[in-house]
């Protein structure tokens, strides 16, 4: 959709010093809306809907009065035990967490596929949620890390969800990020 940038509307017009109205001269733009819907989180990361929604428990919410994806974080009996929400596909901020009077402590994202690695011999250990879902969709097992501040915080902890799986295999991003976090994640006991 595109659409006259001076007003947001298809067509704009204005007033001459005659008085007549005269049409404005067009500025076109691609629509950026705020927010983002499963549908849009979707088609970004090439996966199914119905995954997304059924398998993983994303929905459709209104964060701060635009759509925004909720994503729950399941605990090893497969219940919610966090969530967190995507508000953008690339404009930072890009997710927010749960307000802190809910008291929630962030985890990694899915825990339940510890149990699968073990098995295995491996887990991946992807930064954030969309590579660890597409991982699963792929049927490998992934423990996502929301984040490098949240292993720096909580690393020490969440390395025990770890233990017992012989193989981690993590794909460093080529941002600064990524390199941080592959070096908390080396030095995390």
């Amino acid at each position: 959709m595109q659409y006259d940038t001076t007003f947001g509307y298809g067509r704009t017009e204005s007033l001459s010093t005659n008085g007549r109205a005269t049409p404005a001269p067009a500025v076109v733009a691609e629509v950026t809306t705020p927010g983002i819907t499963v549908e849009q989180y979707a088609d970004y990361v090439k996966l199914p809907q119905n995954y997304l929604r059924g398998d993983l428990g994303l929905t459709d919410v209104t964060y701060d009065f635009n759509p925004a994806v909720r994503m729950m974080y399941p605990g090893f009996d497969r219940n919610e035990a966090y969530h967190r929400f995507r508000i953008s596909l690339k404009g930072e901020p890009r997710f927010h967490s749960p307000p802190k009077y809910l008291g929630l402590r962030p985890i990694p994202y899915g825990l339940p596929y510890t149990e699968v690695a073990r098995e295995m011999g491996f887990m991946v250990l992807p930064q954030g949620e969309s590579d660890a879902q597409i991982l699963w969709f792929n049927e490998f097992p992934a423990l996502g890390i929301p984040g490098v501040e949240a292993w720096k915080r909580w690393g020490a902890e969440w390395a025990a969800f770890l233990e017992g799986i012989p193989a981690l295999l993590v794909p460093v991003e080529p941002d600064q990020g990524g390199e941080r976090l592959w070096e908390l994640l080396q030095a995390t006991p």
